[in-house]
């Protein structure tokens, strides 16, 4: 019965709406995770969208009664905007990043130096790759 007595979500839908939105794009964001193109403007738009949230807050406070809000949450310091809007974005903005990096990392480690050893002269001093990622200890 938690959150239920604080939050009504009858009077309140855009709760559930949020809520659905956030696990939609998190759900996008997983399973389109190989997919580099679908992750870098899902990135993008999530950062512009951050980055357009003072704005947002703004609009929202002028504006509160016609949206359908019970009460006006927007103040001018933007702490509700923040809480219910950016900082799930961040989350998975940041669950992409992280996901992206591994992916990348052990990409890089396990293709560094492949291409050499095909023509002859594979060693890992000479792959560039190496600076950034040492080749592991035998």
């Amino acid at each position: 019965m938690g959150c239920r007595r604080f939050i009504r979500f009858r009077v309140q839908p855009w709760i559930v709406g949020a809520l659905a939105f956030y696990c939609a794009l998190l759900a996008t964001v997983v399973v389109s995770r190989r997919s580099w193109e679908t992750q870098l403007v899902s990135f993008v738009l999530i950062c512009g969208s951050v980055y357009l949230a003072p704005h947002l807050n703004s609009l929202l406070a002028a504006n509160w009664q016609l949206l359908g809000f019970s009460q006006n949450y927007f103040d001018s310091r933007g702490v509700f905007i923040s809480a219910m809007y950016s900082a799930p974005l961040l989350f998975i903005a940041f669950l992409q990043m992280v996901s992206s990096e591994s992916s990348h990392k052990w990409s890089a480690e396990s293709s560094c130096g492949d291409h050499l050893d095909l023509i002859g002269i594979g060693s890992p001093g000479l792959c560039s790759c190496t600076r950034f990622f040492p080749p592991p200890a035998c």
